[in-house]
Order: structure tokens, then sequence, then C-alpha cells
């Protein structure tokens, strides 16, 4: 097998602008997860979507390495913010991820026991030296990997003060976990699509069995809930900037790989 970089993201509106851009050579429906291989700024890559969570990202990842030989992975996406400086857009570089013990209550106001995975690399260090000027901050830090989306602002601000951690997400750890045990080098890098005093609205029910955001179960929750049309628009726009600095720093960042 080609050796490629490989980009993970969850969900499709994370991986789209890439998808689009990339010369697409091969696509590949997984038992778990969405594979194209092609190439995108003169680099062959592997985009592989896997669904929201650290499980269903553990089985696409297993399930893309029967086509692929991974010379790198970024695992991309979005983040919600836990340190005021970050703004929606800014980039996180990952420097470690961290993650609650198995036996760790789900409490985010009270600090719990974590476990961390070291992220430093010549990887690392390639992001930190891109400069950009285009209206987004590039911030290298921690990430926390949880198993839910933070909601609440006093959630984010505690996780914030207990936790070294600039942002939250919901697959790195998983991925770090994966790739350490097989030699492979990873980074990660994430853009904010919620701060830390930005209240996220609690839709019920609406991942489908895939792990993506339903837009039936969306639209017909705001149709019946219309006090969520200003937060779910509001989201969406934030999102659609996320993606465009994601796409814009990781088209850099690959341009400069050896």
């Amino acid at each position: 097998m080609e050796p490629r970089i490989c980009i993970i993201g969850a969900i499709r509106e994370e991986v789209a602008e890439i998808k689009n851009r990339m010369g697409m050579e091969e696509s590949h429906t997984l038992e778990s997860g969405k594979l194209w291989l092609g190439t995108w700024q003169k680099k062959s890559i592997a985009l592989l979507q896997t669904g929201v969570g650290r499980a269903r990202a553990e089985k696409a990842f297993l399930g893309m390495l029967d086509r692929v030989d991974p010379s790198l992975v970024i695992s991309m996406g979005y983040a919600g913010g836990v340190d005021p400086v970050l703004n929606v857009g800014d980039i996180v570089l990952a420097d470690r991820v961290f993650e609650f013990e198995p036996h760790a209550e789900r409490d985010y106001l009270n600090p719990q026991p974590t476990v961390e995975t070291d992220l430093n690399s010549e990887y690392l260090e390639l992001g930190r030296e891109l400069v950009f000027t285009d209206g987004f901050l590039v911030q290298t830090g921690g990430l926390l990997t949880v198993e839910e989306i933070i909601y609440q602002p006093k959630e984010k601000r505690a996780l914030g003060i207990h936790y070294p951690i600039l942002a939250v997400e919901m697959e790195t750890a998983a991925l770090a976990k994966l790739c350490g045990s097989r030699e492979i080098s990873l980074v990660s890098i994430r853009s904010v699509t919620d701060t830390v005093n930005h209240e996220l609205i609690r839709i019920p029910a609406l991942e489908d069995k895939s792990g993506e955001a339903s837009r039936v179960k969306a639209t017909w929750y705001v149709l019946t809930h219309p006090v969520a049309l200003k937060p779910m628009i509001e989201l969406m726009i934030h999102s659609r900037t996320a993606t465009q600095h994601l796409t814009k720093f990781i088209g850099k960042y690959i341009r400069y790989l050896e």
C-alpha cells in the first residue's frame, strides 16, 4: 500500500471542504465510517469520516488500516473552548491530550483523575511555525477528550480551571492510543465552534446510526421548538467558520510536510 497522510474527522461538515478540493481516486464505505483516497496539495491523502465519539473513531480507524498505510495521522475537527482566550474559528494544536480514567465520575464541575498522552513531536513543531494573517489565532495546549458534548458554560469554565487544557472534543485520545501502539505519528488540529461562555442548545437523540447529526431530526426539532432556530443558525455559522479555518490551516500544513 502507498503511504498516505491520513486526515480524520468525525462528521461530514468537518471534512466537507477537504473532500471537495481533493483529487478523488477511490471512495469506500467501511463497516464504520467513510473513506476517500486521493491527492491534495500534491500529497497522497486518505480522508476518513468516522462518526462522533471514541468508539466510532476506533472502529473506523482500524477499518481504514486494511486499505491505507498511514505516514501521518491528522486528527481534525471541531472543539469547544474552555479557555477565554479562544474565539470561534481559532485553531488549537494539541501538545497533549487528556481523558478521564475509566472509574472517574462524569462530573465536569469537580476535578477527576485523568490519563495524559504526550503529543509533542516534529509534526507539532511544524504546525507551530506556520504563520496566518487570516483573522484567527493558533494556540498550542492541551485537549480533553470527553464522552459527550459539553453544553453549559459553567462546566466548560470548570474544566478549564481543573485541567491544563484549551478545549474539549470527543475523539483524539482514542486515536492517539491507536497510533501510539502502532508507532504512527499523530497531530491533533481542532477549531473552536463554541467558546467558553457559549451555551449550546441541547437537542435529544439528534445523532443517526452512523454518528452523524441528522439533518432531518434537527429540522423537525426546530419546527416543533421555534426557540431553537436562532441558536441553531448561530452554531451553523460558527461551524462553517471553523471548517474554513481548519481547511486553510491543514492545507498549508501538509504543503510544508516533507
